[in-house]
């Protein structure tokens, strides 16, 4: 059996300050899990939206980019059930999860690969670079399948790699996580809340 909450983030994580409660439609206070687990650290931001919803016993959260990583490390040094991971995350994703054997929040992230990521070597600039399907077939090869799935900035995402996939791809993968999924759209963005900008994909 499945269970995880996933969401996908852009990197600026809609400049979420400490004391923001806006994540998404409602906050994260409205998506407890057990875990909370974000692609695409950058600032930390992401991570401090989770720590200041008080839902959620361990967050982990992983980028490409060493300086956030070590800022990150070092801006929750004192948060000691928040993990900072350096990986690529269309790769090493399952890695992270490994050890995740409860309900998960997933937060992804909706911006292009970076040089030194599997989709930049493998296929370039021009290609599909961003990461989503290979995130969504680590997650599906994870032994629980009853995640809440949030992918941020969708209608960029889809409008931005559409000669690579579609919405229709994404639900594809969604649907093969679990086929009884909900599939809706809520508002949400990086520098502030757009109309409809935010799939969820929840049970």
């Amino acid at each position: 059996m499945k269970a995880f909450l996933l969401i996908f983030v852009c990197s600026g994580f809609m400049n979420l300050n400490a004391n923001s409660q806006s994540f998404g439609p409602r906050g994260l206070i409205n998506y407890p899990n057990f875990y909370f687990v974000e692609a695409g650290t950058a600032q930390g931001n992401g991570v401090q939206e989770a720590v200041n919803s008080e839902v959620f016993y361990s967050i982990y959260s992983m980028d490409i980019d060493t300086k956030y990583v070590h800022s990150a490390t070092e801006r929750f040094i004192e948060n000691v059930n928040v993990s900072i991971f350096k990986g690529d995350s269309a790769v090493d994703f399952t890695s992270m999860i490994s050890n995740v054997n409860l309900p998960a929040t997933f937060w992804l992230d909706a911006c292009m690969s970076l040089p030194g990521s599997k989709r930049w070597y493998n296929e370039g600039w021009q290609a599909s670079i961003n990461p989503i399907l290979d995130m969504l077939d680590q997650i599906n090869a994870h032994p629980i399948n009853t995640h809440t799935i949030m992918i941020n900035n969708i209608n960029w995402l889809v409008n931005t790699f559409s000669a690579y996939f579609s919405i229709t791809d994404i639900i594809a993968k969604l649907e093969a996580i679990n086929p009884n999924y909900i599939i809706e759209y809520v508002d949400g963005g990086d520098s502030e809340p757009r109309s409809n900008n935010v799939l969820v994909a929840h049970l």
